[in-house]
């Protein structure tokens, strides 16, 4: 390949579920259930990351001003409990939970045994590394609203 520097080569672009099952170790070495994915809470993620990169920030708050309730909301009504953890500039997953580890309230929101469902985006903050390395990582936490007809049926 003539003509092309050895970082203009494609790199790996981490997945949600790569970011989620690492989480989810974490978790259970915590003595935690695995937290299962959900699709609303996923939209949310993505959105807001797509959000953050294309207006250049790093702020739980949207540009829009929403914060994670109105943002998962536009997705789902369904929650009652919700969490957010974001990170940005890291090349693999296990920096993104190494650093949410290091930080008391993003460690709290990971291991918060009260969450059961989670959704996650990655995305690269460049679409040329060499202009910005690393990637865009946000996962959002839930526990869903209990019916009050499924507590009867229990």
């Amino acid at each position: 390949m003539i003509g092309r520097r050895l970082t203009d080569e494609p790199r790996h672009t981490p997945t949600p579920i790569e970011l989620g099952s690492v989480a989810n170790r974490v978790r259970v070495n915590a003595g935690l259930r695995v937290l299962a994915w959900n699709p609303s809470l996923a939209a949310a993620a993505l959105d807001h990351a797509r959000d953050l990169v294309a207006s250049r920030r790093f702020s739980h708050t949207g540009s829009d001003g929403s914060d994670v309730m109105a943002r998962v909301r536009r997705h789902s009504s369904e929650w009652q409990l919700l969490g957010e953890n974001l990170a940005s500039g890291q090349e693999v997953p296990g920096e993104a939970i190494t650093g949410w580890l290091n930080s008391p309230g993003h460690r709290e929101n990971l291991l918060r045994p009260e969450f059961t469902y989670h959704g996650t985006a990655v995305i690269p903050l460049s679409p040329r590394p060499m202009t910005l390395p690393g990637f865009m990582w946000v996962q959002v936490y839930g526990h869903p609203v209990q019916s009050p007809f499924r507590l009867l049926i229990r």
